[in-house]
């Protein structure tokens, strides 16, 4: 299977994010992804490594119903912080 990218900390950096917001946005997201057991191994192993600025949440960091959450609402949340922890939180059980 291909692996998939969903989002890149270089792509909101390369769009003139400052670094603090981008850092923000993915530690919430892999915080948010590992409460909702939504981690593959890979993804657990990335997030015990921290977030920096070369991260890239793909298809292998997430579980099935990590995958399909994404694949359904990638384009919704993108660069969501902790703010849109509800929303997701009821988009999840719609995977």
């Amino acid at each position: 299977m291909k692996t998939k990218v969903y989002d890149k900390a270089a792509w909101h950096l390369d769009g003139g994010e400052s670094l603090h917001s981008v850092l923000t946005h993915f530690s919430f997201m892999m915080a948010w992804l590992s409460k909702n057991s939504l981690l593959s191994a890979e993804g657990k192993e990335i997030e015990e490594l921290g977030v920096d600025d070369s991260i890239s949440l793909h298809s292998r960091m997430l579980t099935e119903k990590g995958n399909a959450f994404m694949e359904k609402y990638c384009d919704k949340f993108i660069g969501a912080t902790a703010e849109y922890s509800a929303l997701m939180d009821e988009a999840l059980k719609t995977v």
